[in-house]
């Protein structure tokens, strides 16, 4: 299925009727699609080192509930940019 996509600097009210969701705003969501790649194999990484420090040392190690620490930064990290990425695509649908 192909979809018409337009790329412009800043997002205008112009909106042809056949124009799909998946606009490109000067490459923004190409990067943010790759933020989000990069977010998800981070968090597979740390959550993979946190189950062998805990499966090692135990769950309440310092070294485990630091890494768990991590792991929630990044969550969180991905979780805004999910939101973030949302929100500004709401425009599109009014």
């Amino acid at each position: 299925m192909l979809y018409n996509v337009l790329v412009v600097s800043e997002p205008t009210r112009y909106r042809p009727h056949n124009l799909k969701p998946n606009i490109l705003y000067g490459g923004r969501f190409v990067k943010r699609l790759l933020d989000e790649k990069t977010l998800l194999l981070q968090i597979g990484i740390k959550r993979k080192v946190m189950y062998r420090r805990a499966k090692t040392f135990g769950y309440t190690h310092p070294l485990v509930v630091s890494c768990s620490q991590e792991l929630d930064v990044l969550i969180n990290r991905y979780l805004e940019n999910q939101s973030i990425q949302d929100s500004s695509l709401s425009y599109l649908h009014k």
